[in-house]
């Protein structure tokens, strides 16, 4: 759609659809259908997901077509997806402390040309990884998941030794 390529994309362009595609792929009963199917959204960060939850619990609770999942929509979220993450996101430690971090997965924009690095608050470049370890609002449990354990559970059989 022509709203991915607008100026205002990264604020609001992959987050609109994703949030369409979500509904669909949960209320219209795909994931039932097709229990083993696993999702990762990219580029459109994460921190929207507690006001996602929110809003998927108010709908499946205030409205009696919604609640013919074989779960509550919240569990698919929580159990079919996963996202990527930027470390600038200020929300990043909220997230992760009142929903979780073992969904969310170190983004690179591979195979945009930062890939190599970001600026840091002092405006000094550095890689995406040291962001997120520098990072005072993280555990250390959820800085290892967001930077590889969630990528390895994600991939799971796929990777090979």
């Amino acid at each position: 759609p022509g709203r991915l390529k607008s100026p205002w994309s990264q604020t609001a362009g992959f987050l609109s659809e994703y949030l369409v595609s979500l509904c669909s792929l949960i209320f219209g009963g795909a994931l039932d259908a097709y229990p083993k199917l696993r999702f990762c959204l990219q580029e459109g960060g994460a921190t929207w997901i507690p006001w996602y939850l929110d809003r998927l619990s108010n709908t499946y609770d205030s409205d009696e077509k919604a609640r013919k999942t074989a779960k509550h929509p919240t569990e698919y979220l929580d159990s079919k997806f996963f996202f990527t993450i930027e470390p600038s996101e200020r929300a990043l430690g909220y997230l992760c402390e009142n929903v979780s971090s073992k969904n969310l997965m170190l983004g690179s924009d591979y195979p945009h040309p930062d890939i190599t690095g970001r600026f840091d608050p002092n405006g000094e470049l550095t890689n995406t990884i040291k962001l997120l370890m520098v990072r005072e609002d993280l555990s250390q449990e959820a800085k290892e998941a967001i930077a590889y354990k969630n990528a390895l559970r994600f991939l799971g059989s796929q990777l090979k030794n």
